[in-house]
């Protein structure tokens, strides 16, 4: 921290692992209207193999890289794909809206 300023790199260290796939609409598309925010009434939820597969850290940093892009971009589609480097399955972030179970998922393509 510096005097009153904190400062953060962007990107995340996870683009360094991680590859952002394109969408499947285009980003002028009226569905990709999805911030990827979270407050009290949308939890952000992370699955136990995410977890275990990507880390903490990482997935993190890839809610705040998504967060970022909609808001330069005035929303994303609903399903975000990071493809990793390394091979091997993905890590899919979804922002189901504002519906009242509504949330912001981190989970793998094989988790149920």
């Amino acid at each position: 921290m510096t005097g009153m300023f904190l400062i953060l790199s962007f990107p995340p260290t996870p683009m360094k692992y991680l590859t952002l796939k394109a969408q499947e609409i285009p980003l002028d598309d009226p569905k990709s209207r999805y911030l990827f925010s979270t407050d009290e009434n949308k939890q952000f939820l992370i699955s136990r193999a995410a977890m275990e597969r990507f880390g903490c850290k990482t997935i993190f940093g890839c809610l705040m890289w998504l967060q970022g892009m909609a808001q330069i971009q005035d929303g994303l589609d609903t399903l975000q794909v990071f493809e990793p480097r390394d091979g091997g399955e993905a890590l899919w972030l979804i922002d189901e809206g504002d519906a009242p179970e509504g949330a912001v998922k981190a989970m793998l393509p094989s988790d149920d």
